[in-house]
């Protein structure tokens, strides 16, 4: 999972149109989520491990959101986890994120943004993200329910 910002440019001119989470922080006490996203020119630069185009990007949400996204009720929706409703968050409430497309998504509508690869091979590159979302959303998990 990633979000796309397409033709977005930093301050210096440089290309950084992939975003993905690549830090967080529950406190389920204080009901709050630190998260960063770190950018990068394409999802191949972030795979070959290229320094990031940009700086990274904080995103908090507070205790007023907090239920909405990452409650147990909001995470026990069928086909969500922790880390998907950090893209979701910062979507629908980070100025810089509202607008963004789901990386998977782009892909799917053809639109795929990696230069010299087939939509299949992108295909398979997400399906290893996506699984290291999900051990990624594992561990949030066992923290969340473990910290009681």
């Amino acid at each position: 999972m990633a979000l796309l910002k397409l033709g977005y440019k930093n301050g210096a001119g440089v290309l950084s149109e992939y975003w993905r989470v690549v830090d967080y922080k529950f406190n389920s006490q204080f009901k709050y989520v630190d998260m960063t996203f770190g950018g990068w020119v394409s999802e191949a630069s972030r795979v070959a491990h290229m320094e990031n185009s940009d700086t990274p990007r904080k995103v908090r949400c507070m205790k007023d959101k907090f239920d909405l996204y990452f409650s147990t009720e909001a995470l026990n929706v069928d086909g969500t986890n922790p880390v998907l409703q950090m893209y979701k968050f910062a979507k629908e409430n980070e100025e810089f994120f509202i607008g963004a497309t789901d990386l998977l998504d782009a892909i799917i509508e053809g639109e795929p943004e990696v230069p010299g690869k087939s939509t299949a091979e992108l295909l398979e590159d997400k399906i290893v993200v996506l699984q290291n979302d999900l051990l990624n959303a594992q561990g949030a998990i066992d923290f969340m329910l473990y910290s009681y």
